[in-house]
């Protein structure tokens, strides 16, 4: 009872503003060891764990953006070879999303032969229509 007793008389205000400091304190120690340790070029664990990680999730985002463009490509490709009607407007996006495709490949040094059939048949259909027209078709994107 008597510790019950001695724990009421406790200032709580005190007790919460001392642990807000002292944690505090070590936030900015790891900041500071954090930064320090940068800037020397000598990460420590934890550092050089967030960069795996952004590294990781980097990766990540270019591996689905070129799957999304490929898969943009190989479906209007598609299309087309089932007879599908598209306006110049549908082929040239088609031809600017192949030219990022090639761009991200080449930035990344990666090479993907999935798409070159493809789009010599795009190529083909695209000349054959600027030389005798496009019909203008109002529809959806593929």
């Amino acid at each position: 009872m008597e510790i019950i007793t001695q724990l009421c008389k406790l200032d709580l205000f005190s007790l919460f503003t001392g642990f807000f400091l002292i944690l505090s304190a070590i936030i900015t120690g790891c900041t500071i060891i954090g930064r320090f340790s940068e800037m020397i070029g000598r990460p420590v664990k934890w550092v050089r764990e967030k960069d795996n990680d952004l590294k990781r999730l980097t990766e990540m985002f270019v591996e689905k953006q070129i799957d999304d463009m490929r898969y943009e490509i190989l479906n209007f490709a598609s299309s087309l070879s089932e007879g599908r009607e598209f306006n110049k407007e549908q082929f040239d996006h088609i031809l600017q999303i192949h030219q990022k495709y090639e761009e991200i490949l080449k930035k990344h040094d990666m090479t993907n032969g999935q798409v070159v059939m493809s789009m010599e048949v795009i190529n083909e259909i695209y000349k054959e229509k600027l030389k005798h027209g496009f019909q203008s078709q109002k529809g959806a994107f593929p």
